[in-house]
């Protein structure tokens, strides 16, 4: 099975651990991230999606193990595959320390030539705070003191760990990055989605993590709502062993979709399919009828997954 080396880096305190400690658990882990002690040294950790296996590193952020990741840089950094830098939004008297880390991080990839894709994850996001115009300017020039580095696949995400649709976003976004033909997913689920008047559209690898999704133009309010009710009923399925569930609930504009959830095995992966359509009051056959041809669609999922894992 190929491997994969992902890396956690940042500040003391930004929050790397926090954020791995939610990835890993989804439900209830508000109580362990507020036990958590700073990370000594390295925290190396190994987890399987789809047919790679993951290695991943939570680089404790105390400033005598940055001097030693920096001193020896090849030693550290070397064989990266991904990196995931973490800031935390709400300390802005650190944001010069923290540009200056990355700073020095980059030299070692730009002496390396390597071109890897980077998530910057702008932490402690929260959603209480998110409209707030002090942090907002703020992140922004964060984000504009990294576009020098034009060379690089840069990528921004808010993150919080009060938002877990944030995070899981933020890192299957990164993962997606370690397959060559993962848009071929993407793109077909663009391509029924509009077919079949779909609101939502994802398929969820067995460990929770999106492989592929497609939202129509909804709300971030909607979205949100969205992925609590997949994670509610996520539980259910897995509790009560089920192979599909069907449900319905009210959009913010006060339209009603259907939804379904699914377990799939495709190339001998199991999944999650998540399905959201719109209903038509008038003709909820048309609904119905829409669900039962995404049905058909199965096969052609199978083979792009496949021509993924290839």
């Amino acid at each position: 099975m190929p491997k994969k080396s992902i890396k956690f880096l940042g500040l003391d305190f930004a929050g790397k651990t926090s954020i791995i400690t939610a990835i890993k658990e989804k439900f209830g882990y508000i109580e362990k991230v507020k036990e958590l002690k700073p990370t000594r040294y390295i925290e190396r950790e190994e987890f399987q999606f789809l047919n790679l296996e993951i290695i991943s590193h939570d680089f404790g952020g105390q400033v005598q193990y940055r001097d030693d990741y920096l001193k020896y840089p090849h030693r550290y950094l070397a064989n990266t595959d991904l990196l995931f830098y973490l800031i935390d939004c709400q300390d802005p008297e650190r944001y010069g320390e923290s540009l200056d880390y990355f700073d020095k991080v980059m030299e070692y990839f730009k002496e390396q030539r390597e071109n890897i894709p980077i998530m910057v994850l702008l932490h402690k996001f929260d959603p209480e705070i998110k409209e707030n115009r002090e942090l907002n300017k703020r992140a922004l020039v964060f984000k504009q003191n990294l576009l020098k580095y034009k060379e690089f696949q840069i990528y921004f995400f808010e993150t919080s760990i009060y938002d877990i649709k944030s995070i899981m976003d933020a890192f299957s976004t990164g993962l997606s990055f370690l397959f060559e033909n993962i848009e071929m997913l993407y793109s077909y689920f663009e391509d029924i989605s509009k077919r079949y008047n779909i609101l939502f559209i994802s398929l969820i690898d067995s460990t929770g993590i999106t492989v592929g999704e497609y939202y129509s133009a909804l709300r971030l309010i909607d979205k949100l709502k969205i992925y609590n009710l997949y994670l509610e009923v996520l539980k259910k399925v897995k509790m009560e062993n089920k192979e599909k569930y069907e449900f319905s609930d009210i959009l913010s504009n006060g339209k009603r979709f259907s939804g379904v959830i699914e377990v799939l095995n495709l190339s001998n992966f199991d999944f999650f399919l998540l399905i959201l359509i719109e209903e038509e009051k008038e003709n909820l056959e048309k609904t119905i009828s829409a669900l039962d041809a995404i049905e058909a669609e199965k096969d052609k999922m199978e083979v792009i997954i496949s021509q993924i894992l290839t």
